[in-house]
């Protein structure tokens, strides 16, 4: 009987405490940033505030809860209470989550005025806003919602196709759209995003960064050559959407989407609530719903090539069977699982592509010398794997097309293309294909060089000598012929490569056609090239070596971008807004800007390399170098500024900084930009020179040199 009484009197006491507003179950909320954190529960009392935390995250990842940055405010002020205990875990302590990816905390803090109806959570840089003691719901983001989705609706009825023909879209290419909303957003969330973008086809990006307006409502209208799926960056989650010119990407965009996890321990994971619309909406959202099965990234070691090779098969194969398995279950749009199975056979190919120069290349010191050779064991069909992936324009169209052609590009098959190793080696076929005019002291000293070759690697060096000297003599005469000569000497390379793709039982086909238009703006950067030899060069490629239009019209582009004027006034916006200030302070003077980060280990050994130049040109009145960071934490950017010496330097947050990712079209970084003294753009993608002292073991710049031979090359002095 007693213990009937107890446990009656405990739900008696539960009831009323929940009634009187001191235990509230699932609390309300306005709007949270904390994507892992939900407050299941709250606990007011004369002596403790409580909340139950539910954790909801990675089985195996960490969360850590910062003591001195975990608090409690009242709703609308500024006045916070310190977490003053914490249940099944411990302060500051790396909190690992179980396989169930859930745990529960209950954290302890001051008590608070019993006549406080909100309160908002605090947890580093993560808050959860207007936590409601009353137990109602607020139906505050309703209307919003509703005029966004009339609006998106409106908006995709203005698209001229209402289905995907990515083949065509490739010949044509236009503007592709981005567009849609947050539902129940709250301007406090303060989201942005960012469209990492880029060109492929001349390794150039092109990002475009955009905010969604008061009520959520985002919409942004890009330059788009080729279908793709461009990397997508909004709040803290990540995807992989497919973009095609012609037609609008839309998103209905959960806001509880957003923020998965916390700053510095974001892992990402797929959507909740969110879905893709429209044209591309079924196809976006199958992606979505397959990025999980995909070959894993691996860090094995292997002792042979055949091992590495049996490894990636089976993997390959695996994942292959699951996505046959998973087409069979449901009815995925072919070009869905076109791209699936690309996006696969892509990553086999890049992982191998990636280990195999360890089996092609043996590296032994010698002394003082590190010696790298050839090995010559490899089977002859070590490259078959290839032959498994498409090797057309629509694989190009896959998000990790970028990763094996960049590997792709660079492979022992294509090697030839990339090396200048008869540059005075000229023949009949160098004045047909219009590199030089006919002349007879040319002639003769091609006439030399058939009789050297007459005496196969050792020709005698009376032979040598002649050669040698006809050539110092000729390039007295014709200052132009050894930029003409290297010129063509790449041609041959490109055709050499095409030659031993063929004889791998492999064809030159649209990855070859890609690597030579990848290879060109590296060329015309690091080689002495004038603009009439670039001229015939990109013309006998684009008559000869490209049968794709699209390629050709990308190696006219590189062309341009190298040897013509192209400069610009900022445009009109916020980017350039924000821009013009930060120039502002060196009117009248040419400006190199440095964007840099902390955690950027080439950016940070440009700017100790920089240190003689930086401190040249600290009081110049002509040129000003302008550093300006980004995605970097305030003290870390602090620190490298004093290491470093660094002045006329700023730190721009992530929104700030996405607009001029934007303005001056970079992914990557470092990234240098010229500015004229009037504050218009020379170019967004300026290389300068290090010259490497050897007696000093030091490098040097002369800016001023180096701008002159830009300017001279590009016809914009």
């Amino acid at each position: 009987m007693k213990k009937k009484t107890l446990f009656l009197s405990v739900i008696l006491f539960s009831f009323f405490a929940c009634q009187n507003g001191n235990i509230i179950e699932n609390p309300d909320y306005e709007v949270k940033d904390a994507g892992i954190f939900t407050i299941s529960k709250i606990e007011k009392s004369d002596s403790v505030t409580k909340l139950w935390v539910q954790v909801n995250f990675t089985p195996g990842s960490w969360v850590r809860f910062r003591e001195d940055q975990t608090f409690i405010r009242p709703s609308g002020t500024e006045e916070k209470f310190a977490a003053t205990a914490i249940e099944n875990g411990e302060f500051d302590k790396e909190l690992y989550m179980p396989a169930s990816g859930d745990t529960l905390f209950i954290l302890s803090f001051p008590p608070i005025d019993r006549t406080i109806g909100k309160i908002d959570f605090l947890h580093y840089e993560s808050t959860v806003w207007g936590i409601s003691f009353d137990g109602k719901k607020s139906k505050k983001y309703d209307a919003q919602d509703k005029t966004n989705e009339k609006r998106l609706k409106a908006l995709l009825r203005s698209d001229a196709r209402k289905e995907p023909d990515p083949e065509n879209a490739f010949k044509s290419g236009g503007k592709a759209r981005f567009a849609g909303y947050i539902k129940r957003y709250d301007p406090r969330l303060d989201i942005s995003g960012i469209i990492y973008a880029s060109n492929e086809f001349t390794r150039e990006d092109i990002p475009y960064a955009f905010k969604p307006d008061s009520t959520g409502w985002f919409e942004i209208e890009f330059d788009l050559n080729a279908p793709s799926q461009p990397f997508v960056v909004f709040g803290k989650e990540r995807f992989l959407p497919y973009f095609e010119p012609g037609l609008t990407t839309a998103l209905v965009f959960d806001r509880e989407d957003c923020y998965f996890a916390d700053l510095y321990e974001s892992r990402g994971q797929a959507f909740k609530n969110s879905s893709f619309t429209g044209a591309t909406g079924r196809l976006n959202n199958e992606l979505y719903g397959l990025e999980n099965i995909s070959i894993a990234w691996f860090d094995t070691e292997f002792k042979d090539f055949e091992a590495l090779k049996s490894y990636m098969t089976s993997a390959k194969d695996s994942v292959m069977q699951l996505l046959d398995d998973k087409f069979k279950q449901k009815d995925y749009l072919p070009l869905t699982q076109q791209i699936a199975k690309n996006n696969n056979l892509l990553r086999y190919g890049y992982f191998i592509l990636d280990k195999m120069n360890r089996f092609l290349y043996k590296t032994v010191q010698e002394g003082n010398r590190t010696i790298r050779y050839r090995v010559d064991s490899i089977a002859p069909d070590m490259y078959d794997f290839l032959r498994e992936i498409p090797d057309e324009p629509i694989t190009a169209i896959s998000g990790e097309f970028s990763s094996f052609i960049n590997r792709y590009e660079y492979c022992d098959l294509l090697r030839s293309s990339y090396s200048s190793h008869l540059q005075v080696r000229l023949d009949d076929h160098f004045f047909e294909a219009g590199f030089y005019e006919r002349k007879p002291d040319l002639e003769k000293y091609v006439e030399l060089l058939e009789e050297e070759e007459k005496y196969g690697l050792i020709p005698p060096d009376r032979i040598k000598k002649l050669v040698n000297e006809s050539w110092e003599n000729l390039t007295v005469k014709y200052p132009d012929l050894p930029a003409r000569a290297t010129a063509y000497d790449r041609i041959k390379g490109c055709e050499a490569s095409a030659e031993n793709l063929q004889k791998k039982g492999l064809q030159a086909g649209f990855f070859y056609e890609t690597a030579i238009v990848r290879s060109l703006d590296g060329y015309f950067d690091y080689q002495d090239c004038d603009k009439a030899t670039a001229r015939i060069f990109i013309d006998y490629i684009k008559s000869n070596l490209l049968t794709d239009s699209l390629l050709r019209d990308e190696a006219e582009n590189v062309y341009v971008k190298n040897f013509v004027n192209t400069g610009y006034e900022l445009p009109d916006g916020e980017a350039a807004d924000l821009f013009r200030e930060l120039i502002a302070p060196y009117k009248g003077k040419i400006i190199l800007v440095d964007f840099w980060a902390v955690w950027c280990a080439p950016c940070l050994a440009g700017i100790e390399e920089f240190k003689q130049a930086r401190e040249k040109y600290k009081d110049s009145q002509e040129i000003a170098i302008l550093y300006i960071c980004g995605d970097s934490p305030q003290d870390r950017y602090e620190q490298n500024v004093q290491k470093h010496g660094l002045y006329n330097t700023v730190l721009l947050n992530d929104e700030q900084y996405n607009l001029m990712r934007q303005l001056f079209k970079f992914n990557g970084i470092p990234r240098y930009a010229l500015i004229d003294s009037d504050g218009k753009v020379i170019t967004n993608d300026f290389n300068y020179t290090h010259i490497f002292n050897s007696n000093t073991q030091s490098s040097t710049v002369d800016l001023e040199k180096d701008i002159e031979k830009y300017k001279k090359k590009t016809g914009s002095e």
